[in-house]
C-alpha cells in the first residue's frame, strides 16, 4: 500500500496541495497584529479518516463496513477501521484511511485514490510548510510541529535541520510511547519566501529570454568592396595585350 505524501506546487505565489490519506500538509504563518503573538498553524490538507461523516457513508453506500474506534481490555485504543464485511476481519483490509494509492483490492470497498485539492495564495507572513507522514503527527500536533519548525526559521537555520529536528522528535516521541515500534516518519520542510524568491527570479530570466527571441534581428549590410581597378593588374593586362 502506498499512501500519498501531500503534494503541493507553487506558481505565481499560489500553493497548490493534494492529499489522500492520513499525510499531512501545514503552513506556518506569522499572526497579524490583535490575533496574538508568535505563529499559527493552518491545516491544508484533511486526515481521511474512515469515520469521517462523509467518507464513511461512501465506504458503507460500496458495501464496505467502518469498525468503531474502541479501547482494548489492556488499556490501548484501537482506531476505526475499513473492512469489507461485518464480522469478517481476516477479509481486510483494516485500514484506517478511507483515501490511499496503489491498494487496487481494497477499491471494492470504498477506499479511493481521489486526492483533496487545497489552493492558498501565499501572503507574506506565510513562513513556511511542513508536509509529513503520519508517524510525524502520531504525537506531534500541528502547532507543536510549527513551532519546531519556527525555532530554526527565526535563527536562520536551513530548512533541512529543522526536518531532521522534527524527524527526530517524532522517533523519540515513538520509543517513549511504543519502545521499538513506530510507524514511518517521513517529513519535508519548506521555507515558502524563499522558494517564491527563486521562483520569481527565475520567471523574470525567462521573461527576458523571450522578449530577446522576439527582437529582430539586425540585417548584415553587405559590401560590395573597393571597385576601383588595381593599377598592377590594370598593367599586367595591358603588358599582355601588347604582346599579341
Amino acid at each position: 500500500m502506498l499512501r500519498l505524501l501531500p503534494y503541493h506546487q507553487l506558481y505565481r505565489r499560489e500553493l497548490v496541495v493534494a492529499g489522500a490519506g492520513d499525510c499531512r500538509a501545514v503552513l506556518g504563518t506569522q499572526l497579524e497584529p490583535g490575533l496574538g503573538t508568535g505563529l499559527g498553524a493552518v491545516a491544508l490538507s484533511t486526515d481521511h479518516k474512515v469515520d469521517l461523516p462523509l467518507e464513511q457513508a461512501r465506504i458503507e453506500a460500496a458495501g464496505g463496513w467502518v469498525r468503531p474506534e474502541k479501547e482494548e481490555a489492556d488499556g490501548d485504543f484501537n482506531p476505526a477501521r475499513l473492512y469489507e464485511a461485518k464480522g469478517k476481519p481476516w477479509l481486510g483490509p483494516g485500514l484506517c484511511i478511507a483515501r490511499c494509492l496503489g491498494d487496487l483490492k481494497a477499491n471494492r470497498c470504498g477506499l479511493i485514490p481521489t486526492p483533496e485539492i487545497c489552493m492558498h495564495t501565499v501572503q507574506p507572513t506565510d513562513l513556511f510548510l511542513i508536509l509529513a507522514s503520519d508517524g510525524v503527527w502520531e504525537f506531534i500536533d500541528n502547532d507543536e510541529a510549527v513551532a519546531i519548525v519556527g525555532q530554526f526559521y527565526a535563527r536562520g537555520l536551513p530548512a533541512l535541520d529543522a526536518c531532521r529536528f522534527l524527524i527526530a522528535k517524532a522517533a523519540l516521541c515513538w520509543r517513549n510511547f511504543e519502545g521499538d515500534y513506530r510507524d514511518d516518519i517521513t517529513a519535508i520542510v519548506v521555507y515558502l519566501q524563499d522558494v517564491a524568491t527563486a521562483l520569481e527570479q527565475e520567471r523574470k530570466k525567462e521573461r527576458a529570454r523571450i522578449t530577446a527571441q522576439k527582437q529582430p534581428v539586425p540585417s548584415t549590410p553587405h559590401h560590395l568592396g573597393d571597385t576601383t581597378p588595381d593599377p598592377d593588374m590594370v598593367n599586367v593586362s595591358s603588358s599582355g595585350s601588347s604582346g599579341q
